[in-house]
């Protein structure tokens, strides 16, 4: 009787120590997978700061591009403003020339 109590709790034994070994090769397998998901997460998450370091390079970027433009704009409307008050210089002045070379032929 002894000897079988003793076979049972070997065979228990042995039954917990094989579970023990599967419960270890388990934590294993998920420890390596959190480690290499953990890995992931952080190579996307740099790589997610990088795409946002850019957009806000872009952004900059935008901003400058827009000031220039804005420049240019505003020259180029000024360029055009000189244009006219020009062009209503010289019909002034060919009136002015016309007006005195009528007088001239007069005299």
């Amino acid at each position: 009787r002894l000897k079988e109590d003793l076979q049972r709790e070997q065979e228990l034994k042995s039954r917990q120590m094989t579970r023990v070994d599967d419960l270890e090769q388990q934590i294993h397998g998920l420890k390596a997978e959190r480690d290499s998901l953990k890995e992931d997460l952080q190579r996307e998450q740099d790589q997610n700061k990088l795409q946002m370091t850019r957009i806000d390079d872009l952004g900059q970027d935008s901003r400058r591009v827009k000031a220039e433009r804005d420049r240019l704009e505003k020259d180029f409307q000024r360029e055009q403003d000189q244009n006219k008050r020009q062009m209503t210089r010289i019909d002034e002045l060919e009136q002015r020339i016309q007006h005195f070379d009528a007088e001239r032929d007069c005299l």
